[in-house]
């Protein structure tokens, strides 16, 4: 029966794709810095603002032999946070979101990353997860805008210079 069922799955699986060819052509790595100041009140979520972060997507496509009809979607991948400075853990973090818009129109923003709940042993890296979102449109722009929230359960230990490096995927047909 245990077979069955799992010949039933496997088989379910197969059938069940709808035969889309999409392949990731690369990541689009974006890094930029984010200075916390030491001290600020627990329990709030701070916001660190990159208002206008230029970037050269064109020219990334075109290293790549591609061009912007070529692209379906640009989704988020990965975002680290790591400090610059070392013993730092971010075991004062809570939650994190980062929000990707568009600096000449900050209606237009969405939810790219968020880790609900940061885990106490956390360490030196603090990963944050992607959301399923085609930025596509904005990424067709010179410059996008990001705004990084950091949830604090406890205040920052001193001043933690940081880099937050961000992964896209590139997909294509």
């Amino acid at each position: 029966m245990t077979r069955f069922f799992f010949y039933f799955l496997v088989s379910y699986f197969l059938f069940s794709c709808d035969g889309k060819n999409e392949n990731v052509a690369g990541q689009f790595t974006i890094e930029v810095p984010v200075d916390i100041g030491a001290g600020l009140p627990p329990t709030k979520t701070h916001y660190f603002l990159h208002r206008d972060v230029g970037i050269k997507f064109s020219e990334y496509l075109s290293s790549r032999g591609l061009v912007e009809e070529d692209v379906l979607r640009v989704e988020p991948a990965s975002a680290i946070l790591t400090p610059v400075t070392r013993d730092i853990k971010w075991s004062f973090v809570e939650h994190a979101t980062i929000y990707v818009f568009n600096p000449d129109n900050v209606q237009e923003e969405f939810l790219s990353f968020r880790t609900e709940f940061v885990p106490l042993n956390v360490g030196e890296y603090l990963n944050v997860l992607p959301y399923r979102v085609d930025l596509k449109r904005l990424f067709l722009a010179p410059a996008i805008g990001l705004r990084t929230g950091l949830h604090f359960r406890g205040a920052s230990p001193r001043t933690i210079q940081s880099v937050l490096q961000l992964k896209f995927n590139v997909v294509v047909e």
